[in-house]
């Protein structure tokens, strides 16, 4: 298998270079899905320990390959802090679950603001669980206008506003 280098594109600007460097290699990209993809797999088979094992190691290949701002990384960060919330690591899932909401908050992508909705109502309900339900309620508001996630771990329904017909 051939690899270019940088060295091998004497035209490349400083950005071109800069977006090359942090563009993952095909097998780091499909390493880290294959990671996450078995993290699931052993979430959902009870083993939390071992899934959330390997979503760290998917989140490291992650950050290394696509940086830290990047959906993928927000979505093992979501994936995470589920199997930590059910591990009873209730602050590590709220870091994580608040990096993941800034990330995907940023993004303007309709499916990136959907997850971040997501993400900020699961947040929500690890801080009424908390019993912080001011900073519960808030969390859920920072959505508005446009994309509110209703629900619970079954269920979500996604809210947005819609102009009357005139």
């Amino acid at each position: 298998m051939m690899t270019a280098t940088l060295a091998t594109l004497p035209s490349s600007t400083n950005s071109q270079q800069a977006a090359i460097s942090r563009t993952p290699s095909l097998v780091s990209g499909l390493d880290a899905f294959g990671l996450s993809n078995q993290a699931s797999s052993l979430a959902r088979s009870g083993d939390l320990v071992g899934a959330e094992r390997l979503h760290l190691q998917a989140l490291d290949v992650k950050t290394k390959g696509f940086g830290f701002q990047s959906p993928q990384v927000a979505a093992t960060l979501h994936a995470l802090a589920e199997v930590q919330i059910r591990l009873g690591k209730y602050a590590d899932a709220e870091q994580n679950l608040r990096s993941a909401v800034s990330i995907r908050a940023a993004s303007t992508k309709p499916h990136d603001l959907i997850e971040a909705a997501k993400s900020r109502e699961l947040l929500a309900q690890l801080l009424e669980r908390a019993g912080n339900l001011a900073a519960a309620k808030s969390v859920r508001l920072a959505g508005q206008p446009d994309w509110i996630a209703c629900g619970n771990s079954k269920v979500i329904y996604f809210l947005r506003p819609f102009a009357p017909s005139a």
